[in-house]
């Protein structure tokens, strides 16, 4: 990210009276609180302009301007066209780091990484990060211009990352069992963290979307209208998608949104398999299993649940169970996830708070595609 900046800049600071054609305009002049329009865009000063701008603005003859060029390297007009994208790129980076401000102010402890903070159970995270590399979220409290652009701070303080072409595979759980424990709606709010947020700012990411329960399909637009029929819980149907969309070009990651175990044991853990073999960087979260309300068991084979939830009132035929047989029954759901982790080769967070799940998501897409440009 704004690797044209990313070696020492020819960056000069020259006073009015002494501007010279040749050189583009990079900062440092405000007139009325705002860029004089006619160096709105960074333009190469040329004698036309120069004299426009005498004429117009009678300033301090010592105010000092910031130019670009006139060393080796970039010419003033690539100069120019640099200090354009990179205010293009400067605006979602900011919207982006601003809502992940957001996010992290409202957990309890915010001053950590979500997966050590009381949102998510410790412990759950199977093969940590590197972490301490290059970030798109580092030192939130602090705003990124283009004057951190230009005194080089964006790589020095803050770290930024390379841009790197990479393939992110975001997968949401759509089964029964998600819009029956109102997980559906925090879901679509990850999900449009990424597609509306982060797309703008890493224009190299493919960004591609999948809903499944017992089929999986790429979605485009809203994952109401994925199509998806609502029924048990197929991690083999999202892990042949994946495979089908794989980029062999670049590195692929997969984040998995659910909340509950797969059905068929053993074509899920084969799909994992795939998954590691095919290099893919995977990591699932889970929503809060210690909340599960699938917590009965039936006496009666003629009553039938769906994705563990009963369509309307629970029948007379379903017995509570103990809180022995409850415990039992979330020891199982964690190992059984862990086996599923492990054999992806990847991560692992069970979220305590289900509004959690955004800040996870991006600071663990995060975490990965710093290490990639580290």
């Amino acid at each position: 990210m704004f690797e044209e900046f990313s070696q020492e800049v020819p960056l000069r600071a020259i006073y009015w009276k002494d501007l010279r054609p040749g050189l583009a305009f990079a900062g440092g002049l405000t007139v009325n609180g705002g860029v004089p329009p006619e160096l709105a865009g960074h333009p190469v000063l040329d004698s036309a302009l120069i004299h426009a701008l005498h004429d117009r603005y009678r300033l301090n003859p010592d105010k000092k301007v910031l130019l670009l060029g006139g060393e080796g390297g970039l010419s003033a007009a690539e100069w120019s066209e640099a200090l354009r994208k990179a205010e293009a790129r400067l605006a979602p980076l900011g919207r982006l780091r601003h809502r992940v401000r957001g996010l992290k102010q409202r957990q309890p402890q915010p001053e950590l990484p979500v997966w050590e903070s009381s949102w998510v159970q410790r412990g759950t995270l199977i093969w940590p990060l590197a972490g301490g590399g290059p970030s798109l979220l580092a030192q939130l409290s602090r705003d990124i211009g283009l004057a951190e652009v230009l005194n080089r701070e964006a790589f020095t303080r803050f770290n930024l990352p390379v841009d790197r072409p990479a393939a992110l595979h975001l997968v949401v759980d759509t089964s029964y069992s998600m819009e029956a424990s109102c997980k559906d709606e925090v879901s679509r709010t990850a999900i449009e963290l990424f597609r509306a947020t982060l797309a703008a700012v890493l224009p190299l990411a493919e960004i591609r979307v999948y809903a499944f329960s017992e089929e999986c399909r790429v979605v485009e637009g809203a994952l109401a209208a994925s199509g998806v029929r609502r029924a048990g819980t197929d991690f083999s149907s999202f892990a042949r998608a994946a495979l089908r969309h794989r980029r062999p070009d670049r590195p692929n990651a997969l984040l998995l949104f659910t909340d509950g175990l797969p059905e068929r044991r053993a074509e899920a853990l084969r799909g994992m398999e795939l998954l590691r073999e095919a290099g893919f960087f995977y990591t699932q979260i889970i929503f809060n299993l210690a909340e599960d309300r699938r917590s009965y068991a039936l006496d009666s084979s003629e009553e039938k649940a769906l994705d563990g939830y009963f369509k309307g009132d629970e029948p007379e035929s379903a017995l509570e169970l103990t809180p022995e047989e409850y415990r039992a029954q979330e020891a199982g759901f964690r190992e059984g996830f862990i086996e599923l982790a492990r054999a992806a080769g990847g991560n692992q967070l069970i979220i305590t708070v289900d509004k959690a799940l955004s800040l996870a998501a991006i600071e663990v897409f995060d975490r990965w595609y710093g290490d990639l440009a580290g």
